[in-house]
């Protein structure tokens, strides 16, 4: 036993050497990974160990049992290290923020592995020959499991066709049960250790108006969190962006964020989500009393990929894409768990826009550019002089005076001159109307767009299900007009992205496990035989997650991928000695369950 488990500490501090050779760095994610593989360097030491006590007991000598023990166990535990190092590899192949994201764990885990075998054939052999060997096994606990096992094996190899029937409906069931009960998403944000208050003031607040309404808010933020839980909180006035800074920050006066900061959550007993509860009831108040625009929590935490909801209505007809946008609004607002709603089409300040009559304009010998001239030489000015001074130019400029207190009859009373020499006053040929223009204006892909956020209340709904709702809702309705195009991205884009890599990833490792166990056995019906426990073990990680309550996430979608490899081991090792039984003593039932029997023991011991 001390022998299998000195693999473990063998196995990572060889990594340690080799990961710098990997450009690999010790965090999170690389320690998750070892953690994750701790558990499988040790079987292959246990298969090997448990072979060559085996032979011990049957009364061989410690070099005969090691050398035979090594050459029957070498090539199915080098194929079993190999299928795991193969499904964690296909990992390599996923792309976006994911594929960054997990792309150390495949390169832990070979490394780990491959170590681990070098030390279970080259290393374990020589500690195990001479360890002394009892003629009865003091477990005798695993002896009375064993002969069970072997009992009911034979009963259930006189009845195969049932069992197969009975196993094939129970596994039926598993999956119906799972794909009707689960819920799928990209990430779950369970108990996060920071979150944000999102503050809008009304259109026209001046900065320092809404920093002195902030204050308010942060009180009530900091009486709810508990001393116990409170790390720090910050607030940043004129912007909202709680996924990082951009080069909008700080265009909008009537904006603010605070972002509250809280122990992690193993140093702290309340959740961030019972404080976010508390808090709510709060600011709605506060909202109705100091007439705030907005004042919501936006939950941060967990992959920066975006928005739970992020739709983009994209399109240069101003009148198309305001009428969809207030359709995707509304037909969001009405979907249950979706919360924090929010469009980019923000109304900025109001404006004269001067509406021109061109056929009177061309009538008195005028253009467009004529008029935009002089109105900017007029309030912006124009340099028609410099002198020197001393080593400075002067500039002299001409513009109106007392420009900022002139009315809108005034402003129509500015003459233009035409190319005759004559004064023509603007009011002769346009008039002023009153717009509210869009505080930002935005493009994607040279077009100009609308994006509407929302977040979700992952108890009642998902990212994949509103989506689906929304594209259900509206895909059928754009395919009718050729000058608007929706884009869903955020969360739902990752996902797409992901599941592309997901898929391939699936195939590759499906068909590189079996192309591999063809080798090994040189036979193309004994690899599905091996391959077919992988449907049992994805029908019980996903039940166990439903008995847990949690949904499937993609991330336990790539453990799946890395538990196809691990799973097949027991079984490349339990065929492979069932193989050489039959070859020794023949083709029966007796000797089929004597057989597996010798190998229940290691089998246990490495699950």
């Amino acid at each position: 036993a001390i022998w299998c488990a000195f693999g473990i500490p063998f196995s990572i501090f060889g990594g340690f050497i080799l990961f710098k050779l990997f450009n690999i760095n010790l965090n999170i994610i690389s320690l998750s990974a070892i953690i994750l593989v701790v558990g499988i360097i040790v079987d292959d030491a246990i298969v090997i160990t448990e072979k060559i006590y085996h032979l011990k007991q049957q009364g061989k000598s410690p070099t005969d049992a090691t050398i035979q023990g090594v050459k029957e166990m070498s090539l199915p535990v080098t194929a079993a290290i190999i299928t795991s190092i193969l499904a964690f590899s296909t990992l390599f192949f996923l792309p976006g923020m994911m594929g960054k994201f997990l792309f150390s764990i495949p390169a832990v885990v070979a490394i780990l592995l491959t170590i681990s075998l070098i030390e279970s054939l080259l290393f374990i052999p020589s500690h195990i020959h001479n360890a002394k060997v009892s003629k009865t096994d003091k477990a005798k606990w695993m002896n009375t499991l064993k002969e069970k096992y072997k009992q009911l094996l034979q009963k259930a190899l006189h009845k195969r066709k049932s069992v197969i029937a009975l196993y094939t409906t129970i596994l039926a069931i598993l999956l119906v049960l799972s794909f009707s009960l689960l819920k799928f998403m990209l990430d779950e944000d369970v108990d996060p250790d920071y979150f944000a208050v999102i503050i809008e003031t009304q259109q026209g607040t001046s900065l320092s108006k809404t920093e002195s309404m902030v204050p308010v808010i942060e009180k009530a933020v900091y009486s709810t969190i508990p001393k116990e839980a409170f790390k720090s909180f910050s607030t940043q006035v004129g912007h909202h962006n709680v996924s990082g800074f951009s080069n909008l920050d700080g265009q909008y006066s009537n904006w603010a964020v605070i972002t509250a900061y809280l122990k992690p959550a193993s140093l702290r007993r309340t959740q961030s989500e019972e404080i976010m509860k508390v808090l709510k009831p709060k600011l709605k108040t506060l909202k109705e009393k100091y007439k705030f625009k907005r004042l919501d929590i936006s939950l941060l935490g967990g992959l920066p990929v975006g928005k739970a909801v992020d739709v983009k209505i994209i399109s240069n007809n101003d009148t198309l894409r305001n009428t969809y946008e207030k359709k995707y609004l509304s037909y969001i607002k009405k979907i249950k768990g979706v919360n924090n709603i929010a469009s980019n089409n923000i109304k900025g300040k109001e404006e004269l826009r001067l509406k021109i009559d061109f056929n009177k304009l061309a009538q008195v010998g005028l253009t467009a550019l004529d008029v935009a001239q002089t109105l900017r030489i007029a309030f912006a000015g124009t340099v028609i002089t410099s002198i020197r001074k001393g080593s400075e130019d002067i500039d002299f400029r001409l513009s109106l005076k007392n420009k900022t207190k002139y009315s809108i009859s005034r402003v129509l009373d500015i003459p233009v001159a035409n190319k005759q020499g004559g004064m023509i006053a603007i009011k002769h040929f346009a008039t002023f109307t009153k717009n509210t223009s869009p505080a930002t204006i935005h493009h994607c892909g040279g077009k100009r767009c609308v994006t509407i956020t929302g977040d979700i209340n992952e108890k009642i709904t998902t990212s994949f299900e509103v989506n689906k709702k929304l594209k259900a809702a509206f895909d059928a309705k754009l395919a009718r007009h050729s000058g608007i195009r929706v884009v869903y991205s955020g969360q739902q884009e990752e996902m797409d992205s992901s599941m592309k890599g997901f898929q391939l990833s699936f195939f590759l490792v499906v068909l590189s496990i079996f192309f591999l166990l063809v080798l090994l056995f040189n036979s193309y019906i004994k690899p599905v035989l091996v391959m077919s426990i992988i449907p049992f073990a994805i029908a019980g990680a996903f039940i166990t997650l439903v008995i847990h309550g949690r949904p499937l996430i993609f991330i336990s979608l790539c453990g799946l991928l890395g538990l196809m490899g691990v799973v097949v081991n027991d079984t490349i090792v339990m065929i492979t000695h069932l193989n050489n039984t039959v070859w020794s003593k023949g083709f029966n039932f007796k000797n089929i369950a004597q057989g597996a029997a010798d190998r229940f023991r290691p089998v246990v011991l490495t699950t």
